[in-house]
């Protein structure tokens, strides 16, 4: 039996605390899942989960067991993808990970088109604000906006995109229009991500770059969910122009402060190993960055390539 299996096997069943869970990840039965353990525990001579009634844990052997199987898949992951031939017609599996506001309203639609264009490629995309670890969840390409986040791989920045701050007409109506950052202080904002919250916000007057406190209120990591609550008029936020544009036409939203400059929100693509992109990550990159090019004030080419640990 395939030893690297019954590994990825066991660091599933304690990564999802569930035999069960373990099983549905793998798109395997669960009893198969339970005679992969077994056959591991037979291997090394000694229990490596606790099981209960609400889930299994590792013992101490387990928990060592565990540690050096991500160091094997980890390894075994980077060899596969530096020694496969990538071949030029674009045939196989990818798998892309995106936040969810940069994959709904930039990222789906260009892969959308790339697989229309390339039918025998099968693209995978997760959409999740989570930092997903490229080479040990075997991600073929991440791509994040605002940073790189504590994962490993190799990151580069492909772009950036344009933000404002803006708030609902009746929001407005009722807390007054903003005349200068200081302004801000009093208002609520609403956070788009709990785990990228800030209490500061950083404006420019084409001069000097000033960090405002600011109060929140309100956090959604839903892009639609952030648009909905902003039109309730519960407060104002600082989000991408690209989202926001389609609501100021349609006079749901206002730009507020326009005459203050908010830092852009950078876009990083993010590969398992250092040897460069392969065609199918080079086309997606090239698509995405034509897009930026055409939405954003700048595009950024051959900046330097970031090597990323996990923490």
């Amino acid at each position: 039996m395939d030893r690297l299996n019954l590994l990825e096997t066991l660091v599933t069943a304690v990564d999802q605390g569930s035999l069960n869970r373990a099983a549905q990840q793998l798109g395997l039965s669960q009893p198969a899942v339970s005679q992969h353990i077994k056959h591991l525990e037979h291997l090394f001579g000694q229990p490596l989960l606790n099981r209960s009634a609400t889930g299994v844990q590792p013992t101490r052997a387990g928990t060592l067991a565990v540690s050096h199987a991500r160091d094997l898949l980890k390894g075994f992951a980077t060899l596969e993808t530096e020694l496969t031939p990538q071949a030029d017609n674009f045939t196989g599996n990818f798998r892309v990970s995106v936040g969810n506001m940069l994959g709904r309203v930039i990222l789906a639609p260009l892969l959308i088109e790339m697989g229309q264009c390339y039918p025998d490629l099968n693209i995978i995309v997760r959409m999740d604000d989570r930092c997903v670890d490229v080479v040990a969840e075997r991600f073929d390409l991440a791509i994040r906006a605002g940073g790189l986040g504590p994962t490993s791989g190799y990151g580069r920045k492909i772009g950036a995109l344009q933000t404002v701050l803006v708030a609902a007409p009746s929001y407005l109506a009722q807390a007054g229009h903003p005349s200068c950052p200081d302004d801000l202080r009093t208002m609520k904002y609403v956070q788009y991500g709990e785990n990228t919250q800030s209490n500061v916000l950083k404006l420019n007057d084409s001069e000097t770059w000033r960090t405002i406190d600011i109060t929140t209120g309100f956090t959604v990591d839903d892009p639609q969910m952030l648009l909905d609550v902003m039109a309730t008029g519960i407060g104002f936020t600082h989000m991408p122009l690209l989202l926001a544009e389609p609501e100021i036409h349609a006079g749901k939203l206002a730009i507020i402060l326009p005459q203050f400059q908010t830092q852009d929100k950078s876009i990083y693509a993010v590969h398992p190993t250092p040897s460069g992109y392969d065609p199918v990550q080079s086309e997606i990159l090239r698509r995405l960055q034509d897009r930026l090019s055409k939405i954003t004030r700048r595009t950024l080419q051959n900046a330097p390539v970031l090597k990323m640990v996990p923490s």
